[in-house]
């Protein structure tokens, strides 16, 4: 990577603005400075201030008590910290280890949920990815950078792995913003400075005993976004173009880093990746046409013992499988920031720089095309064993698991290989792939250059889970994984701990949307990403013909999602059915249908989805010949059908292996996915959906009016209690709480036994409330909307004039929520002070026609107009 092309990027956009104005602020400053330096002017000034000088002293005294007084009185936001926990396990090197998993060892894999925690201030930038060592995350910030300071600020951090509080912040003195991450033993750790414009950049160790009281730091001539390796008692790391280097890991007694040898740039070029030590060899990826390739040096002296060179840049270091005795390392054209294509100009000047002559230039020019491979090259022989080939490069670590590994490519994919070099599985991200992936057991993760991280099974890379990390920035950090939880560093939206483990085996590996809006309670936004600061049309479907503009469908149900899909139900027009719309987030063109599937009563109810399946009730009551419907999501053909009594309202849930519905007069039905009946109960009119939790069902009725809890498995009652108020809404479980409307409000039900917790009597849910992390929000019939503290039941705020037929919706955090024409978010950080702010005006697309969903940083709303239409970010 040439010298000018950064590991992470320079602000620019505002910046740009700020430097085409820049001189005309400069000129208007400096001819008011020129006014005010006039010795008149001076003179009229000083007399004035003399004249009023006791009030200026008083309002100065006042001021400087009142912020004082403010820093002291006023409450400052604390996250708790736990003290910190021995750990089993050590992370000496970039990725934890030689195999370069990013997860500690019997790591449960998140496969449902969302942010947990979020640290974002003092900084909110972290290209470093974090380290996780028993209940304590480091990780390096990089803040400030601009095209005025192309160093930026950076820190390090010890943050609390269950709450995200600070545990201590430290690093030596003009400490610069860094890309290199730290590698743990014991009571130190060792990190680099920098990213790669940085010419005099250091090694730092921290005594974690003294709250990262600095050690030792040694200042190398070059950048140092390598992440260092602690192996017996030293410390390996890269420093550019300054080579390789090896540390005692203890100072002398003067407190200075005690240097044990120093291989030279020139030998080893771009000294960026990580190395290995293993059987006392340090493996390094070297990152320069000219020198691009592998090495080994011994350990005790750097000695070279051998280096094999490759056809492409290696940035990523290499990862060793013991039980193979095999080394891998990934290697391509172009950037952790610039493609083949963006960075060849540079590479090619580069070569100018060195003396080629144009013809050398012109015959190089091929070498620098796009392509990426992965080499396994044999520890004993040093043979190359194989060369698996991609499209473009791979950057981030390759990590071996078993009997194969695992690495993403620019070219959007990932990719699982065995250890003899075949092809096992590849899944397209649709997106750029530059960060490592972590591995646990069962599961891979991986984050695209988009910010999506998604969770895949190990075995088949099939989808279990997605989320979308933050709306803009880039995305370099790689994820770690522990205590059930990814960690992961954004550009921008601090560093994120979200996702929690399956609650029992029936939860894993199996992606679903449960139905109307994600499931009971749920905000219909189980894949949304942060909201842009206002929004702005981007698409409507159908698409208008302007020659012939047919009616829009009309749509009273909101759209199921999974995978990068929208399935649409449409009640009824000129097509009543169910529409699968593929998703392109780069496109502000309305999607062409993958299958369309017609249905002669209409679609009135939000279908629910899983890996295989779309499943969706025709009809409404009193419509004869009704059917719940099980179509292929490939094709949208008919799978199997199951037939619904005429008066049945046809509302269901799914979870991953069962359906739950009322298909006959007051009997509840399980059946499994492949429509086989599993048990029928009598309990009286299911108007809503029930709630699955683990092994349990949890139903209401409202005639009679009653909550009752089954047996999952077997549909026997466990326990059933009357209401004193009739239910408006299905059952929501969270934790061991039953959440549930009524016509007097929200109650709170105890899910051991029913008993009523808490109740709140602002007035009938006659839509469905929402659950946040900390909320539930509904809005009564008289538009007044309520947020609730979903753990005591304290109502937080009211706000008035919501339209009552259309549910609030949480993104991330906000509260999103239509009045009189408008889409208004409330910001949760403090909900009870907090003004709404107006997001859109919605009103000239027509009446809403259904509740909201939100998919990555877009909302999705039928309208009686305009049939279903995107809003995001404005064009």
């Amino acid at each position: 990577m040439h010298d000018s092309l950064a590991v992470v990027p320079v602000l620019v956009g505002p910046m740009q603005v700020l430097l085409a104005i820049l001189p005309g602020i400069l000129m208007a400053l400096g001819g008011t400075l020129v006014y005010l330096l006039k010795p008149s002017t001076m003179k009229v000034g000083l007399q004035l201030l003399w004249r009023v000088k006791v009030t200026v002293v008083l309002v100065t005294a006042v001021v400087a008590g009142s912020v004082t007084l403010a820093g002291a009185v006023l409450p400052q936001r604390q996250t708790s910290v736990s003290e910190a926990e021995a750990s089993a396990h050590d992370w000496p090197q970039f990725r934890g280890g030689l195999a370069r998993r990013g997860a500690l060892p019997g790591a449960a894999g998140p496969v449902q949920g969302g942010i947990n925690w979020t640290f974002n201030q003092p900084a909110d930038t972290f290209y470093s990815s974090p380290t996780v060592v028993g209940n304590r995350v480091y990780v390096a910030s990089a803040t400030g950078l601009s095209v005025f300071n192309k160093q930026g600020v950076g820190e390090i951090f010890c943050l609390d792995a269950d709450t995200g509080g600070l545990v201590w912040r430290g690093g030596p003195s003009d400490y610069r913003a860094t890309f290199s991450s730290p590698s743990v033993v014991g009571n130190r750790l060792a990190i680099g400075e920098g990213l790669h414009q940085a010419r005099d950049a250091r090694v730092v160790v921290l005594d974690l005993d003294r709250d990262g009281e600095v050690l030792w730091t040694y200042r190398t001539n070059s950048h140092a976004e390598s992440s260092p390796v602690i192996h017996d008692g030293r410390v390996y790391s890269g420093s550019g173009r300054d080579g390789w280097y090896c540390f005692e890991l203890e100072p002398d007694a003067d407190g200075n880093a005690q240097v044990v040898w120093h291989v030279p740039g020139d030998r080893y070029p771009d000294a960026s990746g990580s190395a290995s030590v293993h059987d006392g060899v340090v493996y390094v990826p070297m990152g320069r046409w000219g020198g691009t390739g592998v090495a080994a040096l011994d350990a005790d002296t750097g000695d070279e013992l051998w280096r094999i060179d490759t056809a492409h840049a290696v940035f990523s270091g290499p990862t060793i499988a013991e039980q193979a005795n095999l080394l891998f390392v990934g290697m391509g054209t172009g950037n952790f920031i610039q493609t083949a294509e963006q960075a060849i100009t540079a590479e090619l000047n580069y070569l100018r720089e060195q003396g080629a002559t144009e013809a050398e230039v012109e015959a190089a020019r091929p070498r620098f095309g796009p392509g990426g491979a992965v080499w396994a090259i044999d520890l004993d022989t040093h043979d190359v064993q194989w060369r698996f080939d991609t499209e473009r490069a791979v950057l981030g670590q390759v990590a071996a698991a078993d009997d194969r590994i695992y690495f993403g490519s620019r070219d959007g994919h990932l990719y699982s290989v065995s250890f003899a070099g075949d092809l096992l599985g590849k899944w397209n991200a649709h997106a750029p792939i530059v960060a490592s992936p972590a591995v646990t057991d069962d599961h891979v993760y991986i984050v695209t250059e988009n910010g999506r991280l998604y969770g895949l099974t190990r075995d088949t890379l099939r989808p279990v889970w997605e989320f979308t990390l933050a709306d803009t920035g880039r995305f370099l950090s790689s994820p770690a994984v522990a205590r059930g939880q990814v960690y992961v560093g954004t550009e921008g939206a601090g560093l994120l701990a979200v996702g929690s483990p399956a609650s029992d085996d029936r939860d894993a590996d199996t992606p679903h949307w449960p139905g109307h809006l994600a499931g009971p309670g749920q905000p219909g936004s189980l894949a949304a990403g942060p909201l842009p600061g206002r929004g702005g049309l981007l698409w409507r479907y159908p698409d208008p013909d302007d020659d012939n503009e047919t009616p829009a469908p009309h749509i009273s149900a909101p759209p199921a999602y999974l995978d990068q899909h929208l399935y649409l139900p449409i009640a009824d027009g000129s097509e009543p059915g169910i529409v699968s719309l593929p998703l392109d987030d780069a496109s502000r063109d309305a999607p062409t249908p993958r299958w369309f599937h017609p249905v002669a009563n209409g679609v009135h109810r939000s279908p629910a989805v899983t890996a295989d399946l779309a499943f969706f009730t025709d009809g409404q009551p009193g419509d004869a010949d009704r059917h719940l419907h099980a179509l292929d999501l490939d094709t949208g053909d008919v799978q199997w059908q199951h037939p619904l009594a005429t008066g049945v309202a046809g509302r269901f849930v799914i979870d991953r292996d069962r359906l739950y519905i009322q298909d006959q007069d007051e009997h509840l039905t399980q059946l499994d996915h492949a429509g086989d009946v599993q048990w029928r109960q009598r309990l009286g009119r299911v108007v809503h959906t029930p709630a699955s939790h683990n092994d349990m069902l949890v139903v209401a009725t409202d005639r009679p009016a009653m909550l009752a809890a089954l047996d999952r498995h077997t549909g026997r009652t466990l326990w059933r209690v009357p209401l004193a108020d009739v239910p408006t809404t299905g059952p929501a479980v969270v934790d061991h709480t039953i959440y549930l409307g009524t016509e007097q409000g929200l109650a709170a039900h105890d899910l051991r036994d029913g008993s009523q917790r808490w109740g709140v009597g602002g007035g009938a849910v006659t839509s469905t409330f929402t659950m946040g992390r900390h909320y539930l929000a509904y809005i009564n019939p008289e538009g007044t909307l309520h947020l609730i503290d979903h753990a005591t039941g304290d109502v937080i705020a009211t706000q008035m004039h919501a339209q009552p037929d259309v549910p609030p919706l949480f993104v991330r955090d906000r509260l999103v929520y239509l009045s009189r024409g408008n889409l208004l978010t409330l910001d949760l950080d403090q909900p009870d002070t907090a003004r709404p702010q107006r997001w859109m005006a919605v009103g000239w697309l027509g009446e809403i026609t259904a509740p909201l969903v939100a998919v990555d940083a877009s909302l999705y709303l039928a309208t009686d107009e305009r049939g279903l239409v995107r809003i995001g970010r404005p064009q």
